[in-house]
């Protein structure tokens, strides 16, 4: 029969951790509600600039697939860059995510006027600046991730599974530590 109470917390190395208890801290809430509204608002500046070269230069079909495989391209360029920083993560979120308000909610006005004024080199600035909202909103979601990972770890039981779980499937064996968690475990003997 499995054991039920503190023991079985202590003995269970997958149980979360006691401190998931504790109350939300105001950080971790700007944090995760920063990361929903510029997502929330990257679709949009996506959708706007899709709408505006629609507008501006017909065919409707073409010009959102381009701008949206475009944006999803800049994402991942924006991804794999973020590897790259490494020291002080929260001001280099907190500066993409105002670079990505600021260009993003300016994008369709300075568009708009580059239009009016040199309708040649639309199409340039239009998939440049998808490109820049693109790589930035890429650069956020791991800038996220680690930062969660270095200063809320103990919440969100963000630990190094490399310790426990065996990546070779040859030598390992299914174990259950718990009802609710299955991983390959290194078999002890």
């Amino acid at each position: 029969m499995a054991e039920v109470g503190p023991a079985a917390a202590a003995a269970d190395p997958l149980a979360p951790a006691a401190s998931a208890a504790a109350p939300i801290r105001p950080a971790e809430v700007a944090l995760l509600a920063s990361v929903f509204v510029v997502a929330a608002c990257g679709l949009l500046y996506e959708l706007a600039a899709g709408a505006l070269a629609s507008y501006l230069l017909g065919d409707s079909v073409l010009q959102f697939s381009t701008i949206i495989g475009t944006y999803l391209f800049a994402m991942g360029v924006g991804s794999y860059l973020s590897r790259f920083l490494e020291r002080q993560l929260v001001a280099h979120f907190l500066r993409i995510e105002l670079l990505v308000g600021l260009i993003g909610g300016l994008m369709p006005a300075m568009l708009f006027a580059l239009h009016s004024v040199a309708a040649g080199s639309f199409r340039f600035a239009l998939y440049a600046l998808v490109l820049l909202v693109g790589t930035l909103v890429g650069l956020e979601i791991p800038l996220v991730m680690r930062i969660l990972k270095r200063h809320f770890r103990e919440r969100y039981a963000l630990k190094d599974w490399s310790r426990r779980c065996s990546p070779s499937i040859t030598s390992a064996r299914w174990s259950w530590p718990s009802p609710s968690r299955w991983c390959w475990c290194r078999s002890s003997g």
